[in-house]
């Protein structure tokens, strides 16, 4: 049966399946040169993805392309509107549309206690528990010494300032309990000498290797409750 497109025209989608199957399986490096340019763009944009190969980007920009066009187009909008108009709170570096970000200008949060996670999903994660009323600090990565990436990377030097000016009490590193996620907590309690802060870790109730924003509500709720001082004002 025929989809009653022209030679030009966007493919609609009809024999979708097959088609992609066929196209996916035949990707093999070099031989995406033998697309159009827009394909191989959006196959490289979707490798540059965590955890997405050849294959998979592949596999995405042809479900579009077959069976999605007006998944596509939205996808597309969507991802400009981001590009143009989502940026990092100067403040905490979540990723807000306003600058303070919408926790940062809420006067009802506790401005004496802030909270270092790895990355906006562990902010999201955190909040969905109920149980944490304080303010945010982003890294946006976790110290990773055999790349090279110190605490000064992310953001070290604005969490020093901030700790000091705003008078931070406590600051609570909530970095996942993996190896790069203790490096992390070694560091910020070195940036953090000298400062008449408490530093405190997040208890050791998540599975070791486990991401913060993987855990369930309540490991992260308890997690928190009981995290333990790792130094005294």
């Amino acid at each position: 049966m025929s989809c009653g497109r022209k030679r030009d025209e966007p493919l609609c989608g009809l024999r979708a399946g097959n088609s992609a199957a066929i196209f996916c399986n035949s990707i093999r490096g070099e031989q995406m040169s033998g697309y159009p340019e827009s394909v191989r763009r959006v196959v490289e944009g979707f490798k540059r993805l965590p955890g997405v190969g050849e294959r998979g980007a592949a596999r995405f920009a042809f479900h579009l392309l077959y069976r999605d066009t007006e998944a596509a187009k939205m996808l597309g909008e969507a991802l400009l509107e981001m590009a143009s108009k989502v940026r990092r709170c100067s403040r905490c570096r979540i990723i807000a549309d306003t600058d303070p970000c919408w926790l940062c200008s809420d006067p009802k949060r506790d401005a004496k206690t802030l909270c270092v996670v790895e990355g906006p999903e562990d902010v999201v994660a955190i909040e969905n528990t109920g149980a944490y009323r304080g303010l945010y600090f982003v890294l946006g990565g976790v110290v990773e010494p055999l790349e090279g990436r110190t605490i000064y990377d992310l953001g070290g030097e604005l969490l020093k300032k901030r700790v000091a000016q705003e008078k931070i009490e406590e600051v609570i590193v909530a970095t996942s309990p993996t190896t790069e996620g203790e490096a992390t907590l070694l560091e910020i309690e070195e940036l953090l000498r000298g400062l008449d802060v408490v530093v405190s870790r997040i208890a050791r109730g998540l599975p070791s290797g486990t991401y913060l924003y993987a855990a369930g509500p309540f490991a992260i709720k308890e997690a928190l409750a009981n995290r333990k001082p790792r130094n005294a004002k």
